[in-house]
C-alpha cells in the first residue's frame, strides 16, 4: 500500500506544554521507533499505569523535523513534530494529535 505523507505543525504547542492525545493519535517510541503505541493501552513497563489517552504529557520538544512517520487508518499519514514524555517513556507524535490542558 502507498501512503501519502502529511506535514502539519501547530506552531502554539510549545515545549513546556501539559498536552492530552486524542483519539486516532499515534505515538513512535523515541527508543524503540519499530514499536507501535496505542492510546488506549496502558504500559506498566513504561511507567505509564493508567491508559495513555488518560496520561498527560509534556512536550519535550516541538517544531522539529523527524523521519518518522505515523501512518494513519487511510492511505495517509503524518510526520512527527514534537516529542513527549508519558510515565518515564519519551515518544514522537505529530502536534495535529494533542490538544494543550490548560494549567
Amino acid at each position: 500500500m502507498i501512503y501519502d505523507i502529511k506535514v502539519h505543525k501547530d506552531n502554539t504547542i510549545k515545549t513546556g506544554d501539559t498536552v492530552k492525545l486524542i483519539d486516532g493519535s499515534a505515538l513512535v517510541n523515541k527508543d524503540y521507533p519499530r514499536d507501535s503505541f496505542y492510546i488506549t493501552y496502558k504500559y506498566p513497563k513504561l511507567g505509564i499505569i493508567d491508559a495513555i489517552k488518560n496520561t498527560p504529557a509534556t512536550v519535550i520538544a516541538s517544531n522539529i523535523d523527524n523521519k518518522f512517520s505515523l501512518r494513519g487508518l487511510n492511505s495517509f499519514g503524518y510526520v512527527t513534530d514534537i516529542l513527549v514524555e508519558i510515565g518515564n517513556t519519551k515518544f514522537y507524535t505529530c502536534s495535529k494529535f494533542v490538544e494543550k490542558i490548560e494549567k
